[in-house]
């Protein structure tokens, strides 16, 4: 599924599997991995040995053939096809619950969600800003004001910038525009029940199966909250085949 996408981040800054493993690895604030301890490391594994030699043909693992390895391995098995949402599709009309199809009526209709949430992975791959609020533990979590600040003197933000940041930037980090300030990519819909939480800084996190952002102005745009109102559960059903009740609903 992941090799379909045009963008494997948020901001945009990979366009391949690898190159989004390569991120993953060596990015400070991810994995911090350096290329060479990295071989180092598995050249003193025996099974890396073995398993290397057998699959790509080379006496020593190495850090590129690595990378190649995940990105494989993410095409070839991190699928999703047999959803009940994928079943009735493709003609099975009993697939999806009473409940699905409450869920797929509301964002096909009046949610609106497909506008931006369609196709196979259901995202648009387009970039766009939600308003989406910055985290509430921000304020008070020294550590992701520091590791912010460095994000955005590693990526190259002006000064100005850096010494007052309080939000991610999104796609700016990529393209220095002003109007890219803020966008992130739609994010696809599969595999909803294991990313929680929701949206590019965790702002959402549902509780009793629902999700709710409130309706509210932000500089760029007023959030849409139905979409994201506590009948996604329903969507989820859909999707991922495994329904959700919200309180009010058991």
């Amino acid at each position: 599924m992941c090799e379909h996408y045009v963008h494997e981040i948020w901001a945009g800054e990979s366009t391949s599997l690898e190159s989004q493993a390569n991120s993953a690895a060596t990015g400070n604030l991810t994995g911090n991995v350096d290329p060479v301890m990295a071989e180092e490391r598995m050249a003193q594994v025996p099974d890396y040995v073995r398993l290397f030699k057998q699959a790509f043909g080379v006496d020593r693992p190495t850090y590129h053939l690595a990378l190649r390895a995940i990105a494989t391995f993410e095409r070839a098995e991190v699928i999703s096809d047999d959803s009940p949402f994928d079943l009735e599709m493709s003609g099975q009309r009993s697939a999806m619950s009473a409940e699905a199809r409450l869920g797929m009526a509301l964002f096909t209709g009046k949610a609106g969600c497909i506008q931006y949430h369609n196709g196979a992975l259901f995202t648009d791959e387009g970039f766009h800003n939600v308003g989406v609020p910055t985290s509430p533990t921000f304020d008070t979590d020294i550590l992701a004001q520091i590791a912010l600040r460095y994000q955005h003197y590693a990526r190259g933000v002006p000064a100005e910038l850096y010494r007052k940041a309080d939000r991610d930037l999104g796609l700016y980090y990529t393209t220095k525009r002003e109007v890219d300030k803020g966008k992130f990519r739609t994010p696809p819909l599969r595999y909803l029940v294991y990313t929680t939480p929701y949206m590019h800084n965790g702002f959402l996190k549902p509780r009793s199966g629902t999700v709710s952002l409130p309706t509210q102005r932000s500089r760029n745009r007023s959030i849409i909250s139905s979409c994201g109102s506590a009948r996604e559960q329903h969507v989820k059903a859909a999707i991922d085949g495994e329904p959700q009740l919200s309180d009010d609903q058991q």
